[in-house]
């Protein structure tokens, strides 16, 4: 089971693919 730092990295990882104007500056 992965850890909790390993899906926050794959989710931000998306984040920044996905690059939401709107959501991006609530993760920096």
């Amino acid at each position: 089971m992965p850890s909790f730092d390993s899906l926050f990295n794959a989710f931000v990882t998306i984040l920044v693919t996905i690059d939401p104007p709107g959501l991006a500056p609530l993760f920096l």
